[in-house]
């Protein structure tokens, strides 16, 4: 009835992405781009689309599109580390890490990406220092803090400490029935409408 109703459209994205419809989530996003092309927050829903569809290419070029009318937006960088580290450009992606902090060091989601660059660098203390703090944070939603945990897990094996990371994979484990429920349940629509 009203294509460019832009509520619907960003809650369309939302649970196509929850019930893991990327092609429909991208389908969203790129309806949002051609209401406001100079919205940084529709780049990062259509590269976040792109990606989690696993066409890395486009997705950073969409970024790249939205870093030029906003050539410091912390989500956009984010994301271009995390597919930066996805492709092996760990000192690329740790300079990007390193902007974001500069500016947000509150970032939550820096925060973690920067602790998963250093646990495949080899530095797993501060990695887990990093990480241990970010688990005791109120702001953190439970899939950061589920991938805390499991960043945890890896920090911790590295380090030989078996029995942190046992503790650890549980708690990751209790979260992963928050993060990932089970596609097609009434209550995975219910917080929308709440």
């Amino acid at each position: 009835l009203n294509p460019r109703f832009e509520t619907s459209l960003i809650m369309g994205f939302k649970l196509a992405i929850l019930v893991q419809q990327f092609p429909l989530a991208i389908h969203f996003a790129q309806l949002m781009l051609n209401l406001d092309s100079h919205n940084c927050n529709y780049y990062a829903f259509l590269a976040n689309a792109y990606s989690k569809n696993l066409q890395d290419e486009l997705a950073l070029s969409v970024i790249e599109n939205g870093l030029k009318f906003d050539n410091n937006n912390s989500q956009l960088l984010v994301l271009k580390a995390g597919l930066l580290e996805l492709r092996h450009e760990l000192d690329e992606a740790q300079t990007i890490l390193h902007k974001v902090l500069v500016a947000l060091p509150d970032s939550i989601d820096a925060q973690l990406l920067y602790a998963r660059l250093l646990i495949r660098k080899k530095e797993a203390s501060q990695a887990k220092t990093i990480l241990n703090k970010i688990t005791t944070n109120l702001e953190c939603s439970d899939e950061q803090l589920q991938i805390a945990y499991a960043s945890l897990v890896k920090a911790n094996k590295l380090l030989c400490a078996y029995s942190d990371a046992w503790q650890c994979a549980e708690k990751m484990n209790r979260l992963n029935t928050k993060v990932r429920p089970d596609v097609g349940k009434w209550t995975d629509v219910e917080i929308y409408f709440e």
